[in-house]
């Protein structure tokens, strides 16, 4: 990945947060440029002490994103605030980022008949196993 200095946290007007490297942000455009955009999802449960806790899942912005690095547009009304992300979370981001890449095919040990993709296709009913 390059740009690393580019890392950037966005909080979008519905809440959700991501974390992405941006690529184009200028004031004339009327997209923001983004790749590598994991959506930082919360997860709340309960520990031992039955005290509430909660931990951010990294996961990719698109589901059905088959490279990362690919460009995403985001509109910037939907952008409310900006930040610098620790780095902490730069570390656990580019992780997850490498993770993801080669769970797709993409990451640079992935063997190079990989073929990407995240969605699975499953057999015709014909061939789905049955009780009888």
């Amino acid at each position: 990945m390059k740009d690393l200095e580019n890392i950037t946290q966005m909080k979008l007007v519905n809440g959700e947060e991501i974390i992405a490297v941006y690529e184009n942000w200028g004031e004339e455009s009327d997209e923001i440029s983004l790749s590598h955009v994991l959506s930082m999802v919360p997860v709340e449960y309960l520990d031992e002490m039955e005290e509430e806790r909660t931990y951010y899942i990294l996961r990719p912005f698109m589901s059905y994103s088959d490279d990362l690095s690919k460009l995403v547009g985001i509109n910037p009304n939907t952008v409310i605030a900006l930040s610098t992300p620790s780095e902490k979370v730069v570390e656990q981001y580019l992780k997850s980022v490498d993770t993801i890449q080669e769970l797709l095919g993409l990451g640079d040990d992935a063997p190079k008949d990989a073929t990407a993709g995240n969605v699975v296709s499953f057999p015709s009913p014909k061939k789905l196993l049955t009780e009888d």
